[in-house]
């Protein structure tokens, strides 16, 4: 069965793109652009395909998500790609530079498309309108401050798939909207994946920005573990506390929010919780602000009886550590204590500083990361253990902001996570595909006179390639008298060469007429993908744009694997899989019938050094369509039709057969092609008449058997024997139609009468099988009345014409 398809580019006014697709399958709808009515005279439109001013090229609006602001003249579609669940709210870094997987920048900038501040660079969701907010980053190593990408704020990128999202430039007259307040993120009780964190056992902002002693701050970790005031304390006001990464000025904070200023007596106390009794695991976590070395005693920044990051004295700056207790033996009141070695920081300069401890991590496995690395570390003896109804204390001698406290040891990368201010992932998600440049957009004051538009491309699916037939049109009902409507068509197999050509295969030759052009160049054909090309030119008319609609492409698609077809009993018929074709008589069906053309992927091959293999095949079988019974003889001949398909050389402008090595030109297909069949150990010549129509080679024979059937190029001659006998030995009982007949294959120029006769050893004649005008016939171990022989040798005699060809043993096992 033939599946048609039509491929429909519909413009309405402005220009509206739709693709129908249809079989008895499926119909599908692919629609390209919006409708824009481009009777009105002035719109804001996009250019999509052209060049030049406003009047040489065709112009429409955009072919996916609207338009963020027609003050930005241009814009790209970025594909970020990611691997796990779906993410919510996430930070995704894109990085400037050449080649795959990045943002070119500087070309942009060079090309005076985008201002050398980045300032007009937005980024919008794949609606293409609603903004995302962003930060752009620089670097701070040498060279100092160059551009080094962006971070956007994604709000979700689907599960295993790609997000698509929008980068708009080309606005001289704005500035930049660069925002490290709206795009990175303060710790968060959710995770990536958008659900609660729910190792998370304590979580302070300090953003209240008010507060006495005895008031409360809140923990935002969902845990209730709210903390008091207490002692001498102030609220720092211009924002958290913090900074990203090793970037520590004013526009790398967090503008919202506050932090808290502790003295020797500040502190904030957040109770006795159990949740907050660490024993096999924990990580504390904050920002912290050295604004004096005059430490008294040892001061604690977090802690409770059993585990506390604490300051001591050094020589410059402050030096910080950790410890923690452990019972030697159970129901010690005596803790032993464990110290980390010193971390020193300086003064006056916020530092992202954590402590994780796990008891059954490997090696040294309590440790201090100070700015995301690892400072100090030591190994831990055994579960940390103390009061159960100490208090747990935040603040002393430092500024301090977004403390957190989890139940677990995180691991570097989530704790590098969190220094560089975003939400954690797993997988982190990356730049995977950055479009083609879509714009500029403008304002048209005038009508469009001339210009050229490119369709998307059209994917058949089918890899083999489609059969590409027609191609109609209409004008639109507003197109001016005097415009001429031109098109072209290119098509390929790999999705990225792309010539355009005319009804005669010129590239200066157009389909101008829907009705005299309608024949789509056959060399169109085999190809998986196929563009459009439209030409508007020479308008006269002058008062409305001249437009176009309703253009159909036809094509035909063979089945790629499977073609069945059931024929009634005494009826004849056809099963046509296209490149394979079986005419069936009225004679040979005396039941119905089922039969199955199956294209084989890979022919069967012979032994190594035969000179005969197949350059594509059909594996050909036949069933009782009421019983499923396999039917073993076809009561006839059957003739068969195969073809193959030739690709055009520009070496020498000629023709060659796919597939065959070496090359066959289309000219000599008639002399060198033939129609084979597979006997289960070689490929076994049944001829054929060839013929040649424009890119194709179809090959006609005569079959008195079922098989696998193929095309091949015919030996050298010589090298093909007058007759070949095979295989022998054969079983007739078994179920693989390989090795259940012997076949006798010849050559039969003349289409004469063949007779073969099998004798038994007692030399009677027990099998006569008389066909006229074959090349190959066969015994399947059955005598005259059908009935199967026993096993042993047996006597063949093969006659072509008046003439015995051949004679031997076989053998019946």
């Amino acid at each position: 069965m033939k599946f048609f398809k039509t491929f429909f580019l519909t413009f309405l006014s402005g220009l509206l793109l739709t693709i129908l697709s249809s079989n008895l399958l499926f119909s599908d709808t692919w629609s390209l652009t919006s409708d824009t009515n481009f009777n009105a005279g002035t719109l804001k439109k996009v250019i999509v395909e052209g060049s030049g001013d406003t009047a040489s090229v065709k112009l429409a609006t955009p072919s996916e998500g609207s338009w963020y602001d027609s003050s930005w003249l241009y814009r790209k579609k970025l594909g970020v790609a990611h691997s796990t669940a779906t993410l919510v709210d996430v930070q995704v870094f894109l990085p400037v530079g050449a080649g795959e997987g990045y943002l070119n920048i500087a070309d942009l900038v060079n090309a005076g498309k985008v201002k050398s501040d980045y300032g007009d660079i937005r980024f919008a969701d794949s609606n293409g309108t609603t903004l995302l907010p962003y930060w752009v980053y620089y670097t701070t190593y040498a060279p100092v401050g160059t551009l080094q990408g962006f971070w956007v704020r994604i709000p979700s990128i689907p599960e295993n798939a790609d997000k698509g999202i929008f980068m708009y430039y080309g606005n001289s007259s704005t500035g930049t909207t660069s925002s490290f307040t709206n795009t990175m993120t303060k710790i968060s009780s959710l995770t990536a994946f958008g659900n609660p964190d729910a190792r998370l056992k304590g979580l302070w902002h300090f953003d209240e920005g008010t507060g006495v002693a005895g008031a409360i701050t809140s923990d935002a970790s969902g845990t209730g573990n709210n903390g008091t005031l207490s002692g001498a304390f102030s609220w720092l006001s211009s924002g958290d506390g913090g900074k990203f990464s090793t970037l520590s000025t004013e526009t790398v904070k967090f503008q919202t929010g506050s932090a808290l200023d502790f003295t020797a007596a500040g502190s904030v106390n957040c109770g006795t919780n159990s949740s907050l009794a660490f024993t096999n695991a924990y990580t504390l976590m904050t920002w912290v602000y050295f604004n004096t070395t005059n430490l008294s005693g040892y001061p604690e920044l977090i802690g409770r009886s059993n585990y506390v990051l604490y300051l001591t004295p050094a020589a410059t700056g402050i030096a910080i550590t950790g410890k923690y207790k452990y019972e030697l033996n159970a129901g010690d009141t005596n803790l032993i204590t464990v110290y980390l070695p010193t971390v020193v920081a300086n003064t006056n300069e916020w530092y992202h500083l954590v402590l994780t401890f796990d008891k059954d991590g490997a090696g040294n496995n309590i440790k201090i990361y100070l700015n995301g690395q690892e400072a100090a570390s030591t190994a831990a003896v055994k579960a940390s253990s103390g009061t159960a109804s100490a208090t747990f204390r935040i603040g002393t001698f430092a500024m301090m902001d977004e403390v957190a406290a989890y139940n677990v040891a995180l691991s570097f990368e989530e704790i590098m996570a969190h220094y560089e201010r975003r939400k954690y992932m797993p997988v982190t998600p990356y730049l995977s595909d950055v479009g083609p440049e879509v714009g500029p957009w403008v304002t048209s004051s005038a009508y469009e006179l001339i210009g050229t538009f490119t369709s998307q491309t059209l994917d058949t699916g089918y890899v083999p390639g489609a059969e590409w037939e027609t191609i109609t049109w209409s004008p639109a009902s507003q197109t001016a008298a005097g415009t001429s409507l031109k098109f072209q068509l290119a098509s390929n197999n790999n999705n990225r060469t792309w010539i355009y050509h005319g009804p005669d295969g010129s590239t200066t030759t157009y389909y101008s007429n829907p009705t005299t052009d309608a024949t789509i160049w056959f060399n169109h054909d085999g190809h998986r993908y196929l563009r459009c090309k439209a030409y508007l030119l020479s308008d006269t008319y002058g008062t409305v744009t001249p437009t176009f609609e309703d253009v159909s492409i036809t094509y035909v698609l063979p089945p790629s694997t499977q073609t069945a077809t059931t024929i009634a009993a005494g009826q004849a018929g056809t099963v046509d899989a296209y490149w394979l074709k079986l005419s069936i008589p009225a004679e040979t069906v005396t039941q119905n019938v089922k039969y199955t053309l199956t294209n084989k992927t890979s022919p069967s091959t012979c032994l190594q050094g035969e000179p005969i293999q197949a350059i594509k095949s059909y594996e050909i079988k036949a069933e009782d369509a009421d019983t499923g019974e396999i039917v073993k003889k076809i009561g006839g001949l059957i003739t068969i039709t195969m073809m193959c398909r030739a690709s055009w050389s520009a070496v020498d402008g000629k023709y060659y057969v796919d597939n065959t090595y070496p090359a066959v030109s289309l000219d000599d297909a008639p002399t060198k092609l033939a129609i084979a069949h597979f006997d289960g150990v070689k490929w076994q010549i049944v001829g054929g008449t060839v013929t040649v129509t424009d890119d194709k080679a179809t090959i006609v024979a005569k079959i008195s058997h079922l098989s696998e059937y193929g095309i091949v190029v015919k030996p050298a001659a010589g090298l093909l024997p007058a007759l070949s006998v095979g295989p022998n030995p054969f079983t007739p009982m078994s179920t693989d139609d390989r090795f259940n007949k012997v076949y006798f294959t010849f050559t039969n120029d003349n289409a004469e009468e063949v007779v073969l006769k099998i004798y038994n050893m007692l030399g009677k004649i027990i099998k006569t099988v008389t066909f006229a005008g074959i090349a190959n016939t066969f015994w399947d171990g059955t005598d005259d009345n059908d009935e199967v022989v026993d096993g042993g040798v047996y006597l063949y005699q093969i006659k072509v014409g008046s003439t015995v060809i051949g004679k031997g043993p076989v053998v019946l096992a």
